[in-house]
C-alpha cells in the first residue's frame, strides 16, 4: 500500500516525511522513563537503602527524599515506572513480607509482629496485612499450623 502510493502518483515532500517519520517511528525503540541511563542504578541504590531500613519505625519516604537528594514527587514518578508501585507500597509490602515470615517462624504476639515489621499502629497493620493476605494475621497463622 505505501509502494503503490510511490509508484503510480507523484507525492508531495510534506506526503513523503509523514511516511517516512512513520516508518521511522515504528522501527525505534520507544524510550521509557525507566530507560535513562543511570536511572536504573539510582534506583537500586535508593532500593538497597530502603532494604537496610524498612524495619525502622521512623524510616519515611520524606527521609529519603531529604538523604538522597531527590523531591519526592520525582522519587515517585521514577519508582513507579520502574517498580509499578509507589515507593510507600514497596516499603509496606517488604514490612508485611517480614511480618508473614514472623508469623511463620516464631511465637510472637501480633503487636510485636507488627512493631518488630516496622509498624508504628497495630491497627494500620492489621488493615493492611489483611488486604494484602486476604485473611487476618490471626487467620494466617492458624493455617500455617
Amino acid at each position: 500500500m505505501l509502494l503503490s502510493s510511490f509508484g503510480k502518483e507523484q507525492t508531495s515532500y510534506s506526503g513523503a516525511l509523514s511516511v517516512f517519520w512513520q516508518v521511522l517511528d515504528s522501527v525505534t525503540e520507544k524510550e521509557t522513563t525507566a530507560k535513562k541511563p543511570g536511572q536504573s542504578l539510582f534506583l537500586d541504590e535508593l532500593k538497597s537503602y530502603i532494604r537496610i531500613k524498612y524495619l525502622d519505625p521512623d524510616f519515611s519516604i520524606e527521609n529519603l527524599c531529604r538523604i538522597k537528594f531527590i523531591s519526592h514527587s520525582h522519587l515517585c514518578r521514577i519508582f513507579k515506572a520502574q517498580e509499578g508501585m509507589s515507593p510507600v507500597s514497596f516499603v509496606k509490602k517488604m514490612r508485611l513480607d517480614y511480618a508473614a515470615s514472623l508469623l511463620k517462624n516464631t511465637d510472637y504476639s501480633l503487636k510485636k509482629i507488627a512493631v518488630m515489621s516496622g509498624f508504628k499502629e497495630y491497627e494500620y497493620f492489621f488493615r493492611s496485612f489483611k488486604k494484602q493476605f486476604g485473611v487476618t494475621p490471626t487467620v494466617y497463622k492458624e493455617r500455617l499450623q
